[in-house]
């Protein structure tokens, strides 16, 4: 007990992982962010904006993270990952309305190596962040490339995107194990980011959508009940007012050692891809609020 006791410092000072500035709500629930060496769960149903703000998240932490991210992609190959990289970079939506010959030939030029020197790689040559969009192999193999990227490497951030389609069809044992795999990394100092996805909404009594729960993420329990943080992501992607529309409400349902509850939400800008919270963003943009004469 004795020596127990005194690691009670090594917990203490263990360093914390912070979030994008527009996330500083929940970040402030966590108390100042992730702690080094848990797990985080992104919980939401398709297409309720995770993808949006875990890239934003990845783009904050390969600039500011103590240590370096691995991104396990399974949604987006590592062509489209890095070209929704660099819209987060350039604060340009590439996606929409832009020609993509002129893109090609700009990061070709000088400035656009450039770029990709800054946004690839530190000051000292070493990789930022490492990607892995590998699909053909089972859930061993990725544990064995993450074990490698660990002690080869010194990668400590591991973000899987999405880890409920990975496991998907396999059978529970696979999954019990994938996550003592999680724990057993975490009590070296290595933090998973694990995205999940949900089972489809029910409607209530109005007929309305009903919000999802850290309940509702599809897969086995240990998933939710491993993890020292749960965050739950919905949005309205069909509402018709462009607001609505666009912003993602956010729960912290699970915080170990800070604050549960509403963090907040997160409005995202479609042309320049950028995120704010979204009553800082009404605050300065108080048109953009429609009231009942508008409709």
């Amino acid at each position: 007990a004795g020596e127990s006791f005194d690691e009670i410092e090594e917990e203490l000072l263990k360093p914390r992982i912070t979030l994008p500035p527009y996330m500083y709500k929940m970040q402030e629930m966590m108390g100042n962010g992730i702690i080094q060496g848990r797990t985080v769960n992104i919980i939401s149903f398709t297409s309720s904006g995770k993808s949006t703000h875990v890239n934003r998240m990845v783009y904050h932490w390969i600039f500011n993270s103590p240590v370096t991210p691995t991104i396990v992609s399974l949604e987006a190959t590592a062509g489209q990952y890095m070209l929704e990289m660099l819209s987060v970079h350039l604060q340009q939506n590439f996606r929409w309305n832009s020609d993509a010959n002129e893109l090609i030939e700009f990061l070709k030029t000088e400035n656009g190596q450039q770029i990709k020197q800054d946004l690839c790689f530190k000051e000292d040559g070493t990789p930022r962040f490492y990607l892995i969009d590998d699909r053909s192999g089972n859930i061993k193999d990725l544990e064995k490339q993450l074990e490698k990227l660990y002690r080869k490497h010194g990668s400590k951030l591991f973000v899987i995107d999405v880890l409920s389609d990975l496991l998907r069809g396999s059978s529970e044992d696979h999954a019990e194990d994938h996550m003592h795999f999680q724990r057993t990394m975490n009590k070296e100092g290595v933090t998973f980011i694990n995205c999940l996805h949900t089972r489809k909404p029910t409607n209530s009594a109005d007929g309305k959508e009903k919000k999802v729960t850290e309940y509702d993420a599809l897969g086995t329990g240990s998933y939710v009940q491993s993890a020292s943080y749960n965050i739950v992501l919905n949005r309205n992607k069909l509402a018709e007012d462009s607001l609505e529309r666009n912003t993602t409400e956010v729960d912290l349902p699970k915080c170990r050692g800070g604050k549960t509850g509403s963090a907040g939400k997160w409005y995202y800008d479609f042309n320049t891809v950028a995120c704010y919270d979204y009553d800082d963003f009404i605050e300065k943009n108080p048109r953009m609020v429609k009231t009942k004469l508008d409709f």
